[in-house]
């Protein structure tokens, strides 16, 4: 499934919730995300990217 996202710098940690909602709703689910941006930094991206359960 694709998931795109818009955000700007303010919305990281909702993204963040949002995208581990989704993910531990659908455990058995594989994710493509997009993030559309225009204002976050490299630290911004690794921080939502660390947030994900990559292993499971």
């Amino acid at each position: 499934m694709n998931i795109l996202i818009t955000i700007n710098k303010k919305y990281v940690k909702q993204i963040n919730i949002l995208l581990n909602s989704i993910q531990y709703s659908n455990t058995k689910e594989y994710f493509d995300v997009y993030v559309l941006h225009r204002d976050l930094e490299e630290t911004d991206l690794k921080a939502i990217n660390n947030n994900l359960d990559l292993k499971r």
